[in-house]
């Protein structure tokens, strides 16, 4: 009995001494899933990197162009490559990552970040440097997400930390500068910008509109926009369906003129005022009409995104002020 344990643990350790140089001499090398290899080449019979370059295209020696995923590899020798596992990059739900490239064409002095080129999202390192990727800050960004991305190449900035990968460079503490510069700004939250005349300037946004414009525009942020703009189509279609007559001619209630992004009006902010005042004169049972004086162009505010009222009882019980249409 003795004899057939020590036989059994011999052939266990010989098959394990085996399985690990079968696996050094064909170069196995195993990627957990939720991580990428970054292929560094010791050295290669084409040379070294020339001209500043950090990333190799040819195979020269140097971090590879060409990523590992989870799974196992063979032919990446230990004498000759070093695989660096490095995490997935992970934008979280609702946010945004910055991406800085180490490599590249060189930014021309009057450029501050670099072009955007099809890359996949920045999971092709070859298409970026052949496409004439720029090295620097990056114009394109990463939406949530998990990406695979050589960060030889890129450093990703998200929220929850900075991906700078397997190179250990004086910028790291840079990145986490970035990082805390762009978390005391927001920078990490996306803003929905360019949705119609929005009071004509966009620098005298109020809090309260941009308050309104989250929740107007965020669900075109969400992966499940397509259901959620059948469900919006669907209520502005009952809107056009309620059968309440919407005329000027059938206003009677004293009501207040709201106007601007939902109706779409184009012009100045001054054209803007003045078709506010025309309508406030001109409605039925206006000022006019009871012979009181116009108001003033500076009683006429611009209340962009204001919720356009279903029918004429939302209207009666909006109302505030004589001569003035909702």
């Amino acid at each position: 009995m003795t004899n057939l344990i020590v036989q059994v643990v011999v052939t266990l350790f010989v098959i394990a001494v085996c399985a690990a140089a079968l696996k050094w001499l064909l170069g196995i090398r195993y990627i957990p899933h939720a991580k990428v290899g970054i292929v560094e080449k010791l050295w290669s019979p084409t040379g070294s990197l020339t001209e500043g370059r950090i990333v190799a295209l040819n195979g020269e020696a140097g971090f590879q162009t060409t990523i590992l995923r989870g799974g196992l590899h063979p032919w990446y020798f230990p004498w000759q490559y070093r695989i660096h596992k490095e995490p997935l990059v992970t934008v979280s739900e609702g946010k945004i990552g910055y991406v800085y490239a180490r490599d590249g064409a060189p930014l021309p002095p009057t450029q501050t970040l670099g072009r955007t080129v099809e890359s996949n999202h920045f999971q092709d390192a070859v298409a970026f440097l052949q496409n004439g990727g720029q090295r620097g800050r990056q114009r394109a960004i990463l939406r949530e997400g998990v990406f695979a991305i050589n960060q030889a190449l890129f450093v990703v900035i998200t929220e929850d930390g900075a991906f700078s990968g397997p190179i250990k460079d004086k910028a790291a503490s840079h990145y986490l500068e970035w990082q805390n510069q762009l978390s005391l700004v927001g920078g990490f939250d996306p803003v929905v910008i360019g949705c119609g005349n929005v009071a004509h300037n966009p620098a005298a946004w109020t809090p309260q509109f941009e308050t309104y414009a989250r929740i107007r525009y965020s669900w075109t942020l969400s992966s499940d926009w397509p259901r959620l703009a059948m469900v919006q189509t669907l209520l502005a279609q009952a809107i056009y369906l309620d059968p309440v007559v919407d005329d000027w001619a059938h206003i009677k209630a004293p009501t207040l003129v709201f106007g601007g992004a939902e109706d779409s009006l184009p012009g100045s902010a001054a054209l803007f005022k003045e078709r506010m005042k025309f309508i406030a004169e001109t409605i039925p049972n206006g000022p006019r009409a009871r012979g009181a004086r116009a108001l003033p162009a500076t009683a006429v505010t611009a209340f962009s995104a204001a919720p356009r009222p279903r029918d004429r009882r939302d209207r009666e019980r909006r109302c505030s002020a004589p001569g003035r249409s909702r």
